[in-house]
């Protein structure tokens, strides 16, 4: 049956009915444009009057910008620095220190949670619990010199009286870091 078409039949054929869908979908959606276009198309070459300006202007009035002195300003080739300096190196290693420290304090009191559960559940005594608590310290040398020290003395300090149930002063818990 294709063998009695040939090759530029089927093209002119196809381009057709894809030139015709094209036409018919154009007009059917866009008759009013191309109505307007045309006739305003047909009309003369007259120059249309433009649009009045508003009565008030609504954005306001174009003001020119006021002209600034250019800054001139050189630098010799010595005084041109690329690179970190060694004031930059410092904040870095800091930085690193402090997220490192940050990481062993939130270990260590998960472990402080963990050792004051245990002794809750066993209804261990003060001289057993307290021996714990001074082990677990010597495991953490970093936080013992480190500015997050007090604030994990605290901790256990409150976590001593309201789960293990210890009667313990603050003095005695700050001993615990150099009294291992």
């Amino acid at each position: 049956m294709f063998n009695s078409i040939s090759w530029e039949q089927f093209l002119t054929a196809a381009g057709l009915l894809i030139g015709g869908y094209y036409l018919i979908t154009t007009v059917a959606f866009y008759h009013r444009e191309i109505f307007e276009w045309i006739t305003n198309k047909n009309k003369s070459k007259t120059p249309t009057p433009e649009r009045e300006q508003p009565v008030g202007n609504l954005m306001g009035k174009v003001q020119p910008e006021q002209a600034r002195p250019i800054r001139k300003q050189t630098v010799a080739a010595d005084e041109l620095q690329f690179g970190p300096s060694a004031k930059d190196d410092e904040p870095e290693e800091s930085t690193s220190n402090i997220k490192m420290i940050t990481g062993s304090v939130a270990d260590l009191l998960q472990e402080i949670k963990t050792l004051a559960d245990m002794i809750a559940e066993n209804n261990s005594p003060h001289e057993e619990g307290i021996p714990l608590f001074k082990s677990l310290l010597e495991h953490y040398p970093n936080v013992r010199d480190s500015p997050f020290r007090e604030a994990v003395t605290i901790v256990i300090h409150t976590t001593c009286k309201e789960t293990c149930h210890f009667d313990v002063e603050l003095n005695e818990v700050k001993q615990w870091w150099d009294n291992p």
